[in-house]
């Protein structure tokens, strides 16, 4: 009974408004709830994983970046934070680096740590997802004028023949993803101009 209290509790306070700060930001009092779990179980890799997410949504991704470090040496094969992780090298512009993570995400799913089947755990994942952001990396790396990775024209690969077998790739990943029900207007639209090209 004194567990589902303090659940009451903690999500209660998130949405108060004594919580918030000046922004309307309830990122303070999650951050407090995570510091106050942290010192009672600091080698536990979802918490570690949960203060990366925190610092994802406020683009600090070299925190982020650490606590993800920290969930994956606590637990290799651990799908969400591998997931993350490929995630992270995205944002950063690392696309090699991405296309690994999200691989081994997807490799390692079947091969989940203990804790994942615990009754009250739940993933924020899906392979799905992990397939999408590696049809993403094909298909903007194909393609110079939508490429979202920066200035890296000494590497774009200039070879008609070439550039749509990266596309073949990006439709590939796309199905996976919309196999393993994962739905995005991105991954339609991408997938539809793939068949597109196909076609011509």
């Amino acid at each position: 009974q004194a567990a589902s209290t303090e659940t009451v509790r903690i999500a209660l306070g998130v949405i108060s408004p004594r919580f918030k700060d000046e922004a309307d930001n309830t990122s303070p009092a999650v951050l407090s709830v995570l510091k106050v779990l942290n010192e009672k179980a600091p080698d536990y890799p979802p918490l570690q994983l949960q203060f990366a997410r925190l610092n994802e949504t406020q683009k600090n991704y070299r925190v982020m970046k650490k606590y993800l470090d920290k969930a994956l040496s606590l637990a290799p094969t651990y799908f969400d934070a591998l997931h993350l992780m490929g995630k992270y090298y995205y944002y950063t512009k690392e696309p090699v680096q991405s296309y690994k993570m999200l691989k081994k995400a997807v490799d390692d799913y079947d091969n989940q740590p203990d804790f994942t089947r615990e009754e009250f755990y739940q993933s924020m994942e899906s392979r799905g997802h992990s397939y999408a952001l590696m049809g993403n990396i094909f298909y903007y790396y194909s393609d110079k004028g939508n490429y979202r990775f920066g200035d890296m024209d000494d590497e774009i690969i200039e070879d008609d023949l070439e550039k749509m077998e990266n596309y073949h790739i990006a439709k590939e990943k796309y199905e996976l993803a919309l196999e393993d029900q994962y739905e995005s207007s991105e991954v339609r639209y991408n997938l539809g101009r793939i068949y597109y090209m196909d076609r011509l």
